[in-house]
């Protein structure tokens, strides 16, 4: 028997601002050592991309640009080169409009203090 990829795993940019290119990470395992094909749909009008085939394990880095405001859901699934599937991953990015006020520098101190600003919101001083 053939077992699916694992889930694979997003990484990358959660919050950024229009126009601008981010980078994002794609990993999965294929318990048989099968080689993964990646499908990912970037949660706008751009069509689902097919990649691959690439080793179990590999790292696969991908690039993409979001020119309208909004929140967006990066989903990604992994199949193997005997057409077993993984389940679905997501991951929420949240994009805003490119206004000189949102700073590179406003953008990374929101990375570095969101998990704190949202600990807050349940947490009240």
């Amino acid at each position: 028997p053939n077992d699916p990829p694992d889930t694979p795993i997003i990484t990358g940019d959660f919050i950024g601002i229009t126009g601008v290119e981010y980078t994002y990470f794609f990993k999965t395992f294929d318990p048989d050592g099968n080689k993964i094909y990646f499908s990912i749909d970037w949660g706008n009008t751009t069509n689902r991309v097919d990649l691959g085939p690439y080793a179990s394990g590999y790292e696969l880095t991908e690039k993409h640009t979001w020119r309208s405001m909004g929140t967006y859901i990066i989903t990604v699934k992994a199949r193997d080169t005997h057409n077993a599937e993984s389940n679905d991953t997501s991951f929420t990015v949240r994009i805003l409009r490119n206004h000189y006020i949102l700073s590179p520098l406003f953008i990374q101190f929101f990375k570095q203090y969101h998990q704190l600003l949202c600990f807050q919101k349940y947490f009240p001083l």
